[in-house]
């Protein structure tokens, strides 16, 4: 579990021209309360979460908020609307936040979940916003010690959740389906994060 506000997402929204917030793995909202504070603000929150109880308590907190929806459906089919919804000139700041269904709040255990895409969604994520976006959106990304090892501030994968992650543990999938379009860099804070912004354009000499 990670913060988005470990990122000065005020910054990035403007440096990259960001009108939407676009969240997989809403949780209790943390993030999107913090999305939706920043300034000047996002024209529109978007989060989706596949646990019901989750996403109902997250409706109900951000009932008021006119510019916050929460969906309850898998990251895959809320990425594939929301891609194909906002405009390609609208630029998004992508919060994937997805992973382990419901484990982090006690409601299944970290290895419940059978299908690989479900439990572990992330190159499934990248892939459709690689297919349906131009490349200009933020990518922010929480939990890379799922990924890698690394001198994180919570320490590496414990060797409890091992058999939950995927056998060969890299990142070099991040880099094989983004890395033609976005800077790739990679903090150890907390339990590491991953940001990925879009590529300077090239200038002729």
């Amino acid at each position: 579990m990670g913060f988005v506000s470990r990122f000065d997402v005020s910054d990035l929204k403007r440096r990259y021209k960001c009108d939407y917030f676009v969240e997989t793995g809403t949780g209790t909202g943390e993030a999107l309360a913090h999305a939706a504070d920043v300034q000047p603000p996002f024209i529109e929150l978007r989060s989706c979460e596949i646990e019901h109880s989750l996403s109902n308590a997250a409706a109900r907190r951000f009932a008021h908020n006119t510019r916050v929806r929460v969906i309850t459906d898998r990251s895959s089919n809320f990425l594939r609307w929301v891609c194909r919804l906002v405009p390609a000139n609208t630029h998004i700041f992508f919060w994937l936040d997805a992973h382990f269904p419901g484990a982090d709040y006690g409601i299944r255990g970290y290895g419940d979940e059978s299908d690989d895409t479900t439990r572990l969604p992330l190159a499934e994520e990248l892939a459709i916003i690689a297919r349906y976006r131009t490349g200009h959106d933020v990518v922010a990304i929480d939990d890379m010690r799922i990924y890698m090892d690394g001198p994180f501030g919570s320490g590496n994968l414990p060797d409890n959740l091992r058999a939950a992650c995927p056998q060969r543990r890299d990142i070099d999938f991040i880099h094989e389906i983004m890395g033609h379009s976005h800077d790739i860099r990679v903090t150890y804070e907390n339990e590491g994060y991953a940001l990925l912004t879009p590529k300077e354009p090239t200038r002729d000499a």
